[in-house]
């Protein structure tokens, strides 16, 4: 049975429709799924977070690399086709809201101090979700990650243009594009693609800096789009232009410049 035979068979079976809020869109690519499984790099014994394991076709493989196994799922049907794998010692199913639950009190302190994330993310949660992860105090060593393509490609911008959600990836992480997984490959198939990133957590640079003095800087930098850094820093900020305009000659920047040219280093550099 192809897995698209089974995901159309398990569907049926349990009166499932796809919900396409929750972003229910079931990978059926055997190829992709390999291409996501040796792109994790798991090895035997392994602490892994799987969220929103839908049918498990994703979990089935991950399980088959002999690794402990935690999966996260909103949808109490999905759950119940998930209860296939109960009886096994390194499964555990959790229940709820992957933004809402408190993962200090649901799992065990050994599993979070050294995990890794291998996901097929609902879009609509998707920078939510790095937000947290990539903020939280045990954020996994590595997260593998199916992505709306459109998201993946602003993580590291491919357009040359930065983004408040490319500086906190690049801030908290190296992001590293892996591959491209068209629509066809999901039943039912999405209006748009998906890829798939590979996230290495890592000690923020600069990390002797202020960091809430940082996101300030950010979050007032993107502020507004149409306006230069300048503009925004010192409506931002109370500060009159000349002085930021010191500022960005000393680090060599143009004063003219909008956030979206600021690498990361740059924003240190602002906030030293």
């Amino acid at each position: 049975m192809s897995l698209l035979e089974e995901t159309k068979f398990l569907l049926k079976q349990n009166k499932i429709l796809p919900n396409k809020l929750k972003g229910q869109n079931f990978l059926i690519s055997e190829k992709i799924l390999s291409k996501i499984i040796d792109s994790a790099n798991l090895n035997s014994g392994d602490n892994v977070l799987e969220i929103g394991p839908g049918m498990g076709i994703l979990t089935r493989a991950l399980l088959a690399e002999n690794v402990n196994l935690k999966v996260v799922e909103l949808d109490e049907k999905l759950v119940k086709i998930l209860d296939k794998f109960r009886n096994l010692n390194n499964f555990e199913i959790i229940q709820g809201d992957i933004l809402k639950i408190n993962l200090e009190k649901t799992l065990p302190l050994n599993f979070l101090k050294n995990y890794k994330i291998v996901a097929n993310l609902p879009y609509g949660i998707s920078s939510r979700f790095l937000r947290v992860f990539l903020e939280y105090q045990y954020s996994p060593s590595e997260m593998i990650l199916m992505l709306q393509k459109e998201v993946a490609e602003r993580i590291i911008n491919k357009d040359g243009k930065w983004s408040k959600l490319s500086v906190m990836c690049n801030f908290y992480s190296q992001p590293e594009y892996l591959f491209t997984v068209t629509k066809e490959n999901f039943y039912p198939s999405p209006r748009v693609d998906s890829a798939v990133i590979r996230f290495k957590t890592r000690r923020p640079p600069g990390s002797v800096i202020d960091q809430k003095r940082f996101w300030q800087l950010v979050n007032i930098g993107f502020s507004s789009k149409r306006r230069t850094l300048v503009n925004n820093l010192s409506h931002g900020l109370k500060i009159k232009k000349e002085e930021i305009n010191e500022l960005l000659e000393i680090g060599g920047l143009d004063e003219n410049i909008r956030a979206e040219k600021l690498k990361i280093e740059d924003w240190i550099h602002l906030v030293k």
